[in-house]
């Protein structure tokens, strides 16, 4: 016969079906809670299954479980394909500057060039991540490694820009803004690789 806490889970899995990573760690970090408690209950004076019932009980309903960590899915994942869509948006920009308006600075065109493209990769794998990458972990890792350069990238522009003499500030408007939308999209997409935890969100609100 299975423990009260193996069905459960398994009703949290079955819950998560569409998000397998996800599931993954939100049943590892779940079964950790549980087993936590239903020790405490037998120290209690309790029988094992009457600690994983008691445990089970205070975590709160799989279904309940399985549905706000899909709706954390669904809410970062909308954000990623936001904010994937404003980055593409500048690449666009980019690309239009470069190739179309006279060149000021042709000696910068590659740089320019090479970025607009960097930012439209960027933007079609994380809408990559979000629709198809659940089941791809080099995709999602990929992701995420992009993710880090994003905002440290972003950061080092915005940084760069805010703090250089105001007679070296060329075009510093428009760095500005493209590091401050490389570094939301950078964060929000890492937010989404690395996912929410089980500790702050399903445990602490059934405790």
């Amino acid at each position: 016969m299975r423990s009260p806490i193996d069905v459960y889970l398994n009703e949290i899995r079955r819950g998560l079906r569409w998000h397998p990573v996800l599931a993954r760690r939100v049943i590892a970090e779940t079964a950790d809670h549980l087993a936590q408690a239903a020790a405490a209950g037998v120290r209690a004076g309790l029988t094992l299954a009457e600690a994983e019932e008691a445990a089970v009980r205070k975590f709160g309903p799989a279904s309940l479980v399985a549905r706000r960590y899909r709706q954390t899915a669904a809410m970062l994942g909308g954000l990623v394909i936001a904010a994937a869509c404003v980055t593409a948006c500048a690449a666009i920009w980019l690309a239009f500057v470069t190739f179309v308006l006279p060149a000021r600075d042709p000696n910068t065109l590659l740089v320019w060039r090479t970025l607009a493209a960097a930012f439209m990769a960027f933007s079609v794998l994380s809408v990559a991540c979000v629709t198809a990458g659940a089941d791809r972990p080099v995709l999602r890792w990929s992701v995420g490694w992009l993710s880090t350069a994003a905002v440290a990238l972003g950061a080092l522009h915005v940084g760069s820009t805010l703090w250089s003499p105001g007679n070296q500030r060329h075009f510093e408007g428009y760095v500005l803004l493209i590091g401050a939308i490389l570094f939301a999209h950078g964060l929000i997409a890492l937010a989404y690789v690395l996912g929410d935890s089980p500790d702050t969100a399903a445990w602490r609100a059934h405790r």
